[in-house]
């Protein structure tokens, strides 16, 4: 069975930890917000999690220089202090299980003992040596994980060698997934797979040899052949980009009927990454096949993930089995939008700025066919003049403040309409404006397309 290839991007934005932490997408604009459509202060996106659920890790502590000790001793004393603080913070937010000084002693067992051999032997007994805090092997992953995420030294005039907490991560990862510890297996494997796509994964991947990824290649795959649904997954993933689209095609139906759609939010470490779920894998593999038996196979994967697991991403997907404006259309992409997925706001932004209201309990609904839509947009404009308009207005403002720079240029083009000037060159400067050195520009033509309106806006207002 030849099937096309898709593009992936919704899919792999959408393949995020869910968490029941963050807040409404509309309250955290609104907080941030100055005006309708202001651009914002930073092109970065600001956590929406509590306050009391964020690391108190400000950052890298600077270090420094003194000349009665040697580099060697700074570092040493640095990264004591350091992780003190950091396993506490990881502790007192249930990141990790076991006592902050018993993740301490771990560390600097390591640290002490000559370089030990990778082995499942090191994963278990470091299981069994703290067994007062009835740990498993699935903490050690997890305390792999949050070493990892130690903030480094500001090594700023000293000179410091290079912290050792990065390989822990890789000696503790690597045991344990000797030790066939899912979660390692698939942190790894994950890594491997996004490097392309996401720094951060990059740089994990790049801790391990390609000796050491083949052997958790078979790890995965031998996880696969259980019922660990995220393992077929992933493996489907692999399978998919190597050209193999049938055995992507079985593992990702086999995933989906083992799968538990309902979220939960101890499967994934926080600090993890992210996993893929097997209905978007799917949907997304079959969405474009001119085969009707393979898209109804799409939608139906998509409904699961949708309608059970109450996914943004597969809410979107859905969302394009409807007619374009349609009350489920609208109801899909609501979902989506809420939960966070900026093309969904985007969408819906251009809705509400089709229909822009001509008047008090008056729209433009020539265009609808949906007569319950029509109802409900005559309720809506009859309590407040350009509600729609508004709605319009706040979608894409959303949207623009989580990075979403077509978003931006649209609320450019009302500023620049309605003479604020100001207020557009600040939205088509944040376009312009090139990403982190560590990421791509994700809209390339949009943002050269920005910076000829800058230049020309900037003229205009000299003139």
């Amino acid at each position: 069975m030849a099937l096309k290839s898709v593009a992936r991007a919704n899919f792999l934005r959408g393949a995020l930890p869910r968490t029941s932490l963050e807040v409404c997408v509309f309250c955290q604009a609104r907080n941030r917000r100055p005006s309708a459509f202001s651009p914002p202060t930073t092109s970065s996106w600001t956590s929406t999690r509590p306050a009391s659920h964020r690391s108190n890790n400000s950052g890298p502590r600077r270090v420094r220089a003194d000349p009665q000790r040697s580099p060697q001793e700074l570092r040493a004393e640095f990264d004591k202090k350091n992780r003190g603080t950091h396993f506490a913070t990881m502790k007192s937010q249930r990141l990790i299980a076991m006592p902050a000084a018993a993740a301490e002693t771990i560390i600097r067992d390591i640290l002490k003992s000559p370089p030990k051999t990778i082995s499942a032997d090191l994963a278990l007994g470091l299981v069994e040596a703290n067994s007062r805090y009835k740990i498993d092997l699935e903490d050690i992953t997890n305390l792999a994980i949050t070493t990892y995420r130690i903030p480094d030294a500001d090594a700023s005039g000293s000179k410091l060698p290079p912290s050792p907490h990065k390989n822990i991560s890789r000696t503790l990862l690597l045991s344990c997934c000797k030790a066939k510890e899912p979660g390692a297996i698939m942190h790894i494997m994950n890594a491997v797979y996004l490097a392309s796509s996401k720094d951060s994964a990059r740089q994990i991947a790049s801790l391990f040899s390609p000796a050491e990824i083949r052997s958790c290649r078979q790890d995965l795959e031998a996880l696969a052949d259980t019922d660990f649904a995220d393992a077929k997954t992933l493996l489907g993933l692999f399978a998919e980009r190597e050209g193999n689209e049938q055995a992507a095609f079985q593992l990702y139906e086999q995933a989906l009927e083992s799968k538990n759609v309902k979220y939960n939010m101890g499967e994934v470490h926080p600090m993890g990454l992210p996993r893929f779920t097997p209905w978007n894998a799917l949907g997304t593999l079959l969405i474009n096949s001119q085969n009707p038996e393979l898209r109804e196979k799409a939608k139906h994967a998509f409904t699961k993930g949708a309608l059970e697991g109450d996914d943004p991403v597969a809410y979107y997907h859905l969302a394009s089995f409807e007619d374009k404006e349609s009350g489920k259309w609208l109801q899909y992409m609501h979902k989506a939008a809420g939960a966070g997925h900026r093309e969904a706001m985007y969408e819906l932004g251009h809705f509400f700025m089709k229909i822009n209201s001509q008047g008090r309990g008056k729209v433009d609904t020539s265009h609808l066919h949906d007569k319950t839509v029509v109802r409900s947009l005559w309720w809506l404009t009859m309590w407040k003049e350009d509600s729609p308009r508004n709605l319009g207005l706040e979608w894409f403002t959303v949207a623009a403040e989580s990075g979403h720079k077509p978003s931006m240029l649209e609320l450019a083009d009302v500023s620049e309409i309605e003479d604020e000037t100001d207020v557009a060159i600040g939205w088509l400067q944040t376009i312009a404006d090139p990403p982190p050195s560590d990421q791509a520009e994700e809209w390339p033509i949009l943002a050269a397309e920005a910076k000829k309106k800058l230049l020309r806006m900037k003229r205009k207002t000299l003139a």
